[in-house]
């Protein structure tokens, strides 16, 4: 069970996951597009919440005590890398057989072959897409196992940020990176300036860690104002770059408008109060967030056609979506979990190498 203190980042958590089933599910905007404002609504919203996973990781991976770098690496891989493996294949050949169930297919779920297209297309990682490949929405977990490889030797040093200096630090994070950023989108000057910067993704981690440090009733009140101007600012420069500046491209990964968009909300839900309901709701279903991930998007392929033929109204049929696709997947985890994966995943740490103890 989480601690009562954690219990808010894990309702965001859960939030989380649901944005990301909404960025999959809802209109990309597109000039002359008929679904344009539903696109900026939906989108805005949920590629700001899909952000806060990887502030959510950095919170509580770098801020973790490490007793054995040996044991946590090993640990974690056991967590991550076993499930992958079970939720990947099965993905793989639902998606590589049309979600065909036929007596037939079935005696072809454990042969040779799917075995060794299964382990090419894994081993093509998200770098290749095409009809060998495992899915390119796959990506993030080879992002995960990276971010834990860097953890303990970033770790000590976020652990060892003041109070009073966390706020300052995450301002020259941010100010750094958008030099960086904006320098290199709008002069020439960034062929010639190198700004030491952060990746998008590493820089919200990184931010995860830092944020952990501030109090988290200081600024509610600006939290909102900012998250305010985070939307209101994403869905101007959308606009405007599609329509006005000849940019086709939406500022939804590390814009100053997404980084503000996503602190924002990491900020007010840190500091939100549960009652006892919600609290078990969210408990129990943060403990299958990283299998739901793993296994919707097959699932939201099954879905997305056949409801698109049902509701024709792109912003309904976006949030309709969204909703089956996350129950049905917190229905398929619990089932996969219980029967395999926790059992596999407790074997494996239990047993734990003599060097990792």
């Amino acid at each position: 069970m989480f601690r009562q203190r954690t219990l808010p980042i894990e309702t965001l958590r859960v939030f989380s996951f649901l944005m990301v089933i909404l960025i999959h599910v809802s209109p990309e905007y597109a000039v002359g597009g008929n679904d344009n404002t539903t696109a900026l609504i939906l989108q805005t919203i949920a590629r700001a919440g899909f952000i806060t996973f990887f502030i959510i990781s950095g919170y509580f991976a770098l801020n973790e005590k490490i007793a054995s770098v040996t044991s946590f690496y090993y640990k974690r891989l056991v967590a991550i890398i076993i499930p992958f493996l079970l939720y990947s294949y099965l993905h793989y050949f639902m998606v590589h057989n049309s979600f065909g169930i036929t007596s037939d297919l079935l005696k072809h779920v454990f042969s040779q072959e799917s075995f060794i297209g299964y382990f090419t297309a894994l081993i093509s990682g998200p770098a290749r897409n095409g009809s060998m490949f495992v899915s390119n929405h796959f990506w993030f977990v080879y992002w995960i196992i990276g971010m834990y490889l860097v953890t303990p030797l970033i770790g000590p040093a976020i652990q060892k940020i003041k109070s009073e200096s966390a706020f300052y630090i995450i301002i020259g994070l941010v100010a750094i990176n958008c030099s960086f950023l904006y320098l290199n989108r709008f002069t020439s000057y960034g062929e010639v300036i190198f700004i030491p910067h952060l990746d998008g993704w590493f820089l919200y981690f990184i931010l995860g860690g830092v944020i952990r440090h501030i109090d988290p009733y200081k600024y509610k009140k600006q939290a909102y104002v900012l998250l305010a101007v985070g939307i209101l600012s994403t869905v101007a420069v959308t606009y405007a770059n599609y329509n006005w500046w000849g940019i086709n491209m939406a500022p939804y990964k590390d814009d100053l408008n997404m980084i503000v968009s996503a602190l924002s909300i990491f900020y007010i839900f840190n500091s939100i109060t549960l009652n006892n309901s919600t609290m078990r709701a969210v408990a129990f279903m943060a403990k299958y967030s990283y299998s739901m991930y793993l296994c919707h998007v097959f699932i939201y392929y099954y879905f997305n056609f056949r409801i698109k033929q049902l509701i024709h109204d792109a912003f309904l049929c976006s949030i309709v979506t969204a909703i089956i696709v996350f129950f049905t997947s917190l229905i398929v985890s619990i089932v996969i979990d219980t029967l395999i994966t926790n059992r596999m995943v407790s074997l494996l740490k239990n047993r734990i190498p003599s060097r990792a103890a």
